[in-house]
């Protein structure tokens, strides 16, 4: 399968494909955030809906 690109179609459907540099960019959000909460030893809370 050839590789995509940015903004490709499919059958009539443009497909929304970020490019790598974003990908790795929320990667190390991702990273940052869990080592953070290992660190401070804080555990996941899910948002209640009185505070969305």
């Amino acid at each position: 399968m050839p590789r995509r690109r940015f903004g490709d179609t499919v059958g009539g459907l443009r497909l929304v494909v970020p490019p790598l540099a974003a990908s790795i960019c929320l990667a190390r959000r991702r990273c940052d955030v869990l080592y953070a909460m290992l660190k401070h030893k804080i555990f996941y809370r899910a948002p209640t809906a009185a505070a969305a």
